[in-house]
């Protein structure tokens, strides 16, 4: 038997173990923790997008970090995922020539938008989310609130209202009343109240790593004069 060559064949299965331990960026030190490929930023992997290569050889989002495969990390900021994608990070993360679709940041919203519905049906199926007025106040009396959740289109009254029975609980408020409907079998749901526990944290989490993907927010005065700027400029 050639002992060079053995050598080298289990150092190359023992390299392959530790990269898929070690999920592209955790340390043995911090297993907990991973690097982005783009800003090498290391942070809990909870609070990190995950992407994997699919049997096609395309990156694809692992919003739940279920899906099997060596994976690489990034921020989960909108400029680093799409510089992840202009710049071609993924096939230098991956040492593999991927395919990298151009709309893998829409891929990754439209995922962590289905994901976060999911932890609403599952939290009502599982008797801690109250929906409507009085449902919220006799759930509040006997459960300590850990998620107050209003509709993006609900009035701003109502809002404050539910935030008082949530006495200081984080507030979900990104999706409208007939999404937050959709998610919860109903037509409409305007306001609603989760229990403390699992549910209350994985969807304050995930709506942590949802809001950091969102269009960067123009001030109307900006967004006008880059309205006139851009209409002159057709017209010039």
């Amino acid at each position: 038997m050639n002992m060079t060559a053995a050598t080298t064949d289990t150092n190359g299965a023992r390299q392959a173990r530790k990269g898929t331990a070690s999920d592209g960026g955790g340390a043995p030190s911090d297993p907990g923790m991973r690097r982005c490929i783009v800003t090498r930023t290391k942070k809990p992997r909870e609070e990190m997008l995950r992407f994997v290569v699919d049997p096609d050889g395309r990156v694809t989002p692992d919003v739940g970090m279920r899906l099997p495969g060596r994976g690489v990390w990034v921020l989960p900021k909108r400029d680093a995922l799409a510089k992840a994608v202009k710049t071609n990070r993924f096939k230098s993360a991956f040492k593999a020539d991927v395919t990298t679709p151009e709309n893998l940041v829409d891929m990754t919203v439209g995922l962590m938008d289905r994901r976060i519905g999911e932890l609403l049906g599952l939290a009502r199926a599982a008797g801690q989310l109250a929906v409507g007025w009085e449902q919220a106040r006799e759930f509040a009396r006997k459960h300590p609130v850990g998620l107050v959740v209003v509709a993006s289109d609900s009035a701003e009254a109502s809002r404050r209202r539910l935030e008082r029975m949530g006495n200081g609980a984080p507030v979900f408020d990104r999706m409208d009343s007939y999404a937050l409907g959709s998610a919860m079998g109903r037509e409409r749901v305007v306001n609603a109240l989760i229990s403390k526990g699992k549910f209350a944290e994985m969807l304050a989490r995930e709506a942590a790593r949802r809001d950091g993907l969102d269009e960067p927010k123009v001030p109307n005065g900006q967004r006008a004069r880059k309205a006139a700027f851009d209409a002159s400029d057709r017209e010039g």
